[in-house]
């Protein structure tokens, strides 16, 4: 699903090869999510079973994790069901914030990603 996602695809493909971030002048006209990808480049990996994600280290906690990168169509899904697993929602938004944060990455555009 990652490989069609219109705003993964191509960042996949790039990590796939092994191939260096492309400069910023040749993604300019690519979305938004595209090009924060691209932002993030040297921390995106392909996991052995192919799962693109991105390694993320905890500022506070010094903790990393393995996010993954999912595609847009299930973004709200996700967040749906990560709501419901959350006591329904009932951890407060600190404690939500952090148990989403080791699941999502938010930079200028909002990315789903879970583990």
């Amino acid at each position: 699903m990652q490989q069609n996602d219109p705003h993964i695809g191509e960042v996949y493909q790039q990590i796939k090869a092994d191939a260096p971030c492309p400069a910023p002048d040749i993604v300019s006209d690519r979305s938004a999510e595209t090009k924060t990808l691209y932002t993030q480049y040297e921390r995106l990996k392909l996991s052995p079973s192919g799962v693109l994600y991105r390694e993320y280290t905890s500022p506070c906690t010094g903790v990393s994790y393995q996010q993954r990168i999912v595609p847009s169509h299930l973004r709200g899904e996700i967040t749906d069901e990560l709501h419901r697993d959350l006591n329904g929602g009932h951890l407060g938004t600190r404690r939500s914030k952090a148990l989403l944060q080791k699941n999502v990455f938010i930079g200028p555009v909002r990315l789903v990603i879970f583990t």
